[in-house]
């Protein structure tokens, strides 16, 4: 009797299958009769046999809209170029000229450019010529009047690889440099040089966790001693040392897609107009079709064809001229008379310690980044400063600013000698 309704049910369950299967109800249903769960689970085993639902699992399968984003393929240093890596790593000299360089460039009252362009020269030694020469101009010239080409920057990078030089304080160089990049420079050159930025970056940020994931080396304690040079078991101890910092180099670079540059101080925007185009380090150019919501970061390109917009929530629509590429450095001068006072009615709340304004502020870095640095080089004493140092400190490398009467005295090193 309970076969005889079961085949009595099965065109009927057939019929009902197929509707559920092309209607897609967005409801859960329940099928309280247990006669007719049990015959919708036959009905749909005969139908996977029959190979039915091969064309429902094509469609399940996601499009180029919702696969995650293409990662680029980690170029991994070679085992020379790690060697001169630590060489430089362990050269005092050196970390001592690029920590003088980079407290030098938060200070407000820095000296003037006669007087430092010695101290500069000094501190710039340690380099690669073209990258110290570009170095020792920024810092002679306070207030940039001439500009970088695209090529002297991708030499200057080029020349920091060959010589293993992947800190975070070159970086920070870098960021300064790119500052003074000639605006008429072509956007394919622009994305290039973009792309290299980032991944130096994401190569000094891979070497610091590598380097706190290494672990001590056992070596004989006279190794040290010989008198013709390093010995056979500290050759070997390097390069087990080398050969560990790559690997742990390759899997970090395989955990981490890409640098903290481009989350930090990122802001959304929505595109309010057509023929606008994107382009983010190692990510092929996209197109932002109406209404597209995008994230906008310090590595990150945006230009549009035919002078579209692009709407932020708190200020509202900005215009992108036509033809212009727009980086982080030019996308405060795009903003205008309202929106330039809303900023800083908000920035005055956020130096009174308001925290509402300080969010506001972070959520908007690429767009007030300029406004927020000239108003703490003119704060002293009020209650937010701290607050908005850190917060701009997420979009520029060389902050927190020190304020002028911020005094302090580097500890002298300890005299070497017989104890």
């Amino acid at each position: 009797m309970k076969s005889l309704g079961l085949i009595l049910l099965l065109p009927l369950t057939l019929f009902l299958l197929l509707v559920l299967i092309l209607r897609r109800p967005a409801r859960p249903l329940i099928l309280r009769s247990p006669f007719l769960r049990q015959a919708l689970r036959v009905a749909a085993l005969l139908l996977v046999l029959a190979g039915f639902g091969r064309e429902l699992e094509a469609q399940d399968e996601p499009g180029p809209a919702s696969r995650p984003e293409a990662r680029e393929a980690p170029v991994l240093p070679d085992q020379a170029a790690l060697e001169r890596f630590g060489d430089r790593l362990a050269d005092t000299a050196l970390r001592r000229s690029l920590t003088d360089l980079l407290e030098s460039l938060t200070r407000v009252d820095r000296p003037a450019a006669a007087e430092t362009t010695a101290w500069v020269a000094a501190r710039c030694g340690s380099f690669p010529d073209v990258f110290a020469r570009m170095v020792a101009a920024d810092l002679a010239e306070p207030a940039p009047s001439t500009t970088i080409s695209a090529a002297e920057l991708r030499e200057a990078l080029a020349a920091l690889d060959q010589d293993g030089l992947w800190f975070l304080g070159v970086d920070a160089l870098l960021g300064r440099l790119l500052q003074r990049l000639d605006p008429a420079t072509p956007i394919p050159e622009r994305v290039a040089l973009l792309t290299a930025l980032e991944r130096h970056r994401r190569l000094s940020e891979a070497l610091v966790l590598a380097m706190a994931r290494m672990k001590p080396l056992a070596i004989n304690p006279r190794a040290w001693a010989s008198k013709a040079g390093p010995g056979r078991e500290l050759r070997m101890a390097r390069a087990l040392a080398i050969a560990s910092l790559r690997q742990d180099l390759e899997r970090i670079l395989d955990e981490r897609s890409r640098s903290t540059a481009r989350d930090d101080a990122a802001t959304s925007f929505r595109a309010t107009g057509d023929g606008i185009e994107l382009a983010a380090p190692g990510q092929p150019v996209r197109t932002l079709t109406r209404g597209k919501t995008f994230s906008f970061g310090r590595h990150d390109l945006i230009w549009s064809t035919t002078g579209g917009g692009i709407d932020q929530a708190w200020l509202g629509t900005i215009v992108i001229p036509a033809g212009a590429a727009i980086g982080v450095a030019e996308l405060p001068a795009l903003l205008d008379t309202d929106q330039r006072t809303k900023v800083e009615g908000a920035l005055d709340r956020a130096l009174a310690g308001d925290a509402v304004a300080q969010g506001l502020i972070e959520l908007s870095l690429p767009l007030v980044h300029r406004a927020l640095a000239r108003r703490l080089d003119q704060a002293t004493d009020e209650p937010g400063c701290d607050a908005l140092r850190m917060i701009l400190r997420l979009h520029d490398d060389l902050l927190p600013r020190l304020p002028a009467r911020f005094e302090y005295e580097r500890p002298e090193p300890p005299l070497e000698g017989p104890r």
